[in-house]
């Protein structure tokens, strides 16, 4: 399936501001723990390997580039996305399909963290829904607003409010996977390990 979306970095203070006049209700806890391989092939190649689990559910998700990707403008983001529920955990099954998505000869993976993300949703109306996420990973928080939409275009909803958001913005830093990955990376490099 493709994962269409518009992706925005925001300030504390304009996520408070959404929120307050677009969200009632709790919202929605989502835990992923992302993955990698000890030969880089998945980062080299932008692939995301996720176990996510939300409302007492867990889902494998692994996305990546397309082949043959559009040209994009602005914060739109076009990458092919593979979910699937599963009971468990289990890292042959795992690993084995990780190499059946990508075509890469992946030997291992390896829990490389959790982020949080607490998130609200806003239907924007022709399949399109308004996300914004509190997100914690590692000693970090950030905020970030996502128009999701299926189809061949945003509603208007949806691009008025991508309109309002690329107006308020933070500069673009890459998705939830990008900015975790660069805070491990920040983290080792402060904290490199210590033979005994």
């Amino acid at each position: 399936m493709l994962e269409q979306e518009f992706k925005y970095l925001i300030t504390a203070e304009f996520y408070s501001d959404l929120k307050e006049k677009f969200l009632c209700g709790a919202p929605l806890e989502i835990t992923n723990t992302y993955y990698l391989d000890t030969q880089g092939l998945l980062q080299g190649n932008g692939v995301t390997v996720r176990i996510r689990e939300e409302s007492g559910r867990r889902f494998f998700q692994v996305k990546q580039k397309l082949k043959h990707p559009p040209k994009t403008e602005g914060a739109l983001t076009i990458r092919e996305e593979y979910s699937s529920e599963i009971e468990s955990f289990a890292a042959d099954k795992i690993l084995s399909a990780v190499r059946n998505l990508t075509q890469l000869d992946v030997q291992d993976l390896y829990p490389a963290g959790q982020l949080q993300t607490f998130r609200g949703q806003i239907e924007l109306g022709n399949s399109s829904v308004l996300c914004l996420d509190r997100n914690i990973y590692l000693d970090s928080v950030d905020y970030e607003a996502e128009i999701e939409y299926s189809g061949e275009e945003p509603s208007a909803r949806a691009k008025a409010m991508a309109a309002l958001l690329e107006k308020n913005s933070l500069p673009y830093c890459g998705g939830k996977r990008t900015r975790f990955l660069r805070r491990l990376r920040q983290l080792a490099q402060q904290n490199p390990p210590r033979a005994v």
